[in-house]
């Protein structure tokens, strides 16, 4: 199974690092997708190392925010922010993302990723971990 992460700059909250280490553990990916920034990017990018055989990095055009950490089997070519995001929602079968809040906010490139991938025309599941460590399901 592709997954693809999405998460805040902020970083996720224990909550969320524990949740998203209980979903890879159960479901065994064979890709795991990122952004590269700095934040929840790459805390999932470590905290998912050890338990995915294959990591795929999806850096920004604007590396300001943003890093290819050490570990990438793949690195794909650097895109707008937005086009990023949509690449990574393209090449993989579940979605999680770890927003900082439980509503949606404008603005916000975790939110609009997984608005993208809600509105997939082919069935893909999107996993919302909220900052208290509950999920959509």
């Amino acid at each position: 199974m592709k997954i693809g992460f999405t998460g805040t700059r902020k970083g996720m909250t224990e909550q969320q690092k524990e949740k998203l280490f209980e979903i890879i553990c159960l479901s065994r990916p064979t890709e795991f997708h990122h952004g590269c920034c700095v934040g929840a990017d790459l805390e999932a990018h470590y905290l998912v190392a050890a338990w995915c055989p294959r990591i795929v990095a999806h850096p920004p055009e604007n590396m300001s925010l943003a890093e290819i950490p050490q570990g990438c089997d793949q690195v794909r070519k650097p895109r707008p922010y937005l086009e990023r995001n949509r690449n990574i929602v393209d090449e993989c079968e579940v979605l999680i993302a770890t927003p900082n809040s439980k509503r949606p906010k404008p603005c916000s490139g975790t939110w609009y990723t997984i608005n993208y991938a809600r509105q997939k025309v082919r069935p893909m599941s999107v996993i919302v971990i909220y900052p208290d460590g509950t999920t959509n399901e």
